[in-house]
């Protein structure tokens, strides 16, 4: 996917354009709904967007600036009175029986123990859970792993342009216009189905 200097997020509303009986019904409010109002606000995300293409996969784009994101993220936590430690990665679990007592840390700062109460595994890889001694499955070991991605910036695209290039040729999967409602198009996202082309298909 392609989307003009932002990220997308996705599944915050059912989806209700693929079904056009379903009436439509925001699933995801909260905290998580606030970080998108103050990303807004801040100019950072042109906020929740109807997929012109590709509704069958989510019906709802809600673009955003990685770097607003960052932002509004430490001011909440801030506010919250999160204690933060940055560049710090988990290298052990402190377990007692069955139970995570805590983590073993290394930074900047050296290694250090922390005790908690309750240990929330947020690491995205098992990280804690690993440590822990907790059975996992390597995701290339299931039938249908899931393939790699990668994130990254690109300057110099024009991406309204590339979404007319890549319409010819039908190997636009998603589509989301920024300008809904909106003075001018401040966002737009391209799902790019390469497996569509011959050539690349060819190839695989």
């Amino acid at each position: 996917a392609m989307i003009n200097g932002a990220t997308a997020l996705h599944s915050y509303f059912n989806m209700y354009k693929a079904f056009p009986d379903v009436e439509r019904i925001q699933l995801v409010q909260g905290i998580p709904q606030e970080i998108v109002d103050r990303m807004e606000a801040a100019g950072g995300s042109p906020g929740h967007l109807e997929m012109s293409d590709g509704f069958d996969y989510d019906t709802v784009a809600t673009c955003f600036d990685h770097e607003v994101f960052k932002l509004v993220a430490f001011d909440m936590l801030e506010e919250a009175g999160v204690k933060l430690l940055l560049h710090t990665m988990t290298v052990d679990a402190i377990t007692e029986g069955d139970a995570v007592k805590g983590v073993i840390v290394e930074s900047v700062s050296g290694r250090e123990a922390i005790l908690a109460d309750v240990v929330i595994d947020c690491s995205g890889d098992a990280v804690v859970a690993h440590h822990a001694g907790v059975n996992s499955v390597l995701d290339a070991e299931l039938p249908h792993p899931h393939a790699v991605a990668m994130t990254f910036g690109l300057g110099g695209v024009d991406l309204p342009r590339a979404g007319e290039y890549l319409q010819e040729p039908d190997l636009i999967s998603q589509l989301v216009r920024g300008a809904q409602g909106r003075e001018s198009v401040d966002s737009v996202g391209v799902g790019v189905g390469l497996g569509r082309s011959p050539e690349v298909a060819g190839a695989l």
